[in-house]
């Protein structure tokens, strides 16, 4: 998807712009808002005695596995887990606060920027529309219209194609998914910590603990310049914490 405030970088005639160009591709959930947050006004919505249990088998487990403890939990509310899955799509975004702070954020990264995200197309674009950020992105990304997902390099080829990039950076909350996919893919990659320590394995280029702190991490290492005049960026770990 081609946003309608910076699709001209990509050209009046919808052909991707010349290659040779630093992107950005963006990481949607725990990236760009709370996503704890998010699922723990909703999980006490939904039953505020037992909120805390939503949380920990949130935390505890993954898909599908959530999905099938929650239907099991609460059988009053949920059929099976497909009955509550498609609540939670529903649901959740929902909760998901806007941001429009982060537009001058996302706005002072050069070049061109995409939203890359796993899940389904119908609750990702909703929480993108929550946030009130779809304008921003260049192309708009996810897996449930892809076929693939993070952290395959697949996806993150596809997304800089989609940019007419062949060079660029993730920026993402998941070690696996967005970390180590897109540094396989051969991007550079800056994770967003919230303040956790990172868990092992070959560290991100940046690290930041929140989206708000990216540019001017990126401004201070030299990124910024290089992108703006399709100078490599160099692989070097810095942390701002």
């Amino acid at each position: 998807m081609t946003s309608p405030r910076r699709s001209s970088e990509t050209g009046a005639s919808g052909a991707s712009a010349p290659s040779a160009r630093f992107g950005w591709l963006i990481d949607l959930d725990h990236t760009l808002f709370d996503r704890e947050a998010v699922f723990a006004a909703w999980a006490t919505w939904l039953d505020p005695t037992r909120s805390t249990e939503l949380i920990e088998l949130d935390q505890r487990l993954a898909w599908p596995a959530f999905d099938r403890a929650v239907a099991a939990g609460w059988p009053a509310r949920f059929a099976n887990a497909g009955a509550f899955r498609a609540h939670l799509q529903e649901q959740l975004p929902t909760f998901v606060p806007a941001r429009p702070e982060l537009a001058d954020v996302l706005g002072s990264l050069p070049g061109p920027l995409g939203l890359l995200s796993n899940g389904s197309v119908t609750a990702q674009r909703a929480k993108l529309r929550r946030l009130g950020l779809e304008s921003c992105f260049d192309a708009i990304l996810i897996s449930g219209e892809l076929g693939v997902e993070k952290p395959d390099r697949a996806i993150f080829q596809r997304a800089l194609a989609a940019l007419g990039c062949d060079r660029g950076c993730m920026v993402g909350d998941d070690p696996v998914r967005d970390i180590a996919g897109a540094r396989a893919a051969g991007l550079r990659t800056c994770w967003i910590s919230w303040g956790r320590d990172w868990p092992g394995g070959p560290r991100p280029d940046l690290v930041v603990p929140r989206i708000e702190r990216l540019p001017a991490l990126c401004e201070t290492v030299g990124w910024i310049r290089r992108a703006n005049t399709s100078e490599v960026c160099e692989r070097a770990t810095v942390d701002s914490t």
